[in-house]
Parts: C-alpha cells; structure tokens; sequence
C-alpha cells in the first residue's frame, strides 16, 4: 500500500529585516539636519544703510550679497532635501563647519548670524533664541560650510 501523499505547506517567506528609523528629537523631528551650504555671508555684512541728501532720512536693509547669500542656500537646502525636514521645535544645538581655505582670510565668528537665521527663515527651526550650543570650527565644507542641527535634551 502506497503512503497517502502528504500536502506541502507553503513556506513563508523570511521576515523583511527593518531598519531601525532615524532617531527622532523631542518634538518628532529627525534628531540632526545637515546640509552643505555656501560660505556664509558675515554678519558685517548683513545690513546696509542709506541716507537721502535730499532729507536728509536714513534706513537700513539687507545688503545685496546677503540676498543673493539666501537664495542660493535656498537652492541648495532644497538640491539637498527635496523635502524639508520636520521642524525642530524648542532648544538646539548648532555645529557649523566653515571650511580651511578660507582660515587666514575671514573672521570665524562672523558666520553663525546669516547661517542660523537662514534656518529659521527656512523653517528648519522654530526660532534661534532657543540655541543651546554653537560651535564654530574650521574644518571640511565642500561648499563653503557644513551646518548640522541637533535637537537638544530639554531641561526642565
């Protein structure tokens, strides 16, 4: 007598290996944003002021390479995340990274201002009076300056 043919289950296929997600930071944001940014603009050169002979009225605005400045990080945080990072809500830290060609030439400090107010106005954080941290050093930018945004522990 021949064995009864015994049906063959089907194996299950073998549990895709998820990859843990990215770190999130206090309020749901990724916990660092990094983006590649041109040299920033120094804040000496920020605000321009004009004066009328006529009345003798003076203002003040943005200077031309400051706009132009903005427009091309613009461009390049765009290239960079096509879709914009959730926003970091509440305190932060900033590491920003300006590069060594330019040691001898500019002032280091000079360069946090046009960078972390480029992020608020990009909507990167919510505003920069919640800094926790800077850091400022000399280092590899391929486009000028490398800015990273931590999300910081909140302190209570």
């Amino acid at each position: 007598m021949k064995a009864p043919a015994v049906r063959k289950r089907a194996s299950k296929p073998a549990p895709a290996v998820q990859e843990d997600p990215a770190p999130i930071g206090h309020n749901g944001a990724p916990a660092s944003i990094e983006i590649d940014l041109p040299l920033p603009t120094s804040t000496n050169r920020i605000w321009r002021r004009g004066h009328s002979r006529r009345t003798g009225n003076t203002w003040t605005y943005l200077s031309k390479s400051y706009q132009t400045w903005k427009m091309k990080a613009g461009a390049a945080l765009k290239a960079q995340h096509p879709k914009l990072p959730a926003k970091i809500v509440g305190p932060f830290d900033v590491h920003l990274v300006i590069t060594k060609a330019k040691r001898f030439k500019l002032d280091l400090d000079n360069r946090i201002k046009s960078a972390v107010d480029f992020c608020v106005q990009s909507g990167l954080i919510e505003d920069d009076k919640f800094q926790n941290r800077v850091v400022v050093e000399w280092g590899k930018a391929p486009m000028g300056a490398r800015l990273t945004l931590t999300a910081a522990e909140t302190v209570d």
